[in-house]
């Protein structure tokens, strides 16, 4: 989708500029973190400090911790310009 390739510029002429780009690789994070049970936790916070910069970033980011043997946990952050809380139910 178009959207997963996009950013926003605040500077072009005193106007906003969405640019798609024709190619660009989406964030995706795996970590096994067997046998540490805060880090999740402690990933969620930093990833909720780290932000959004809509010139450069991602504007959606996908985490996947190994927490057992069979057992994962999903981090899905986004920016709002590109999900609201209208799209989540």
């Amino acid at each position: 989708h178009a959207i997963l390739r996009t950013n926003f510029y605040s500077g072009w002429h005193g106007q906003p500029l969405q640019i798609v780009y024709r190619h660009k690789s989406p964030s995706f994070h795996y970590q096994d973190v067997r046998g540490r049970e805060h880090a999740v936790a402690e990933f969620v916070v930093q990833d909720k400090a780290r932000g959004f910069d809509l010139s450069k970033d991602a504007l959606m980011r996908v985490s996947v911790f190994r927490t057992g043997e069979s057992s994962y946990r999903f981090v899905w952050s986004f920016h709002h310009i590109v999900m609201d809380g209208w799209c989540l139910s």
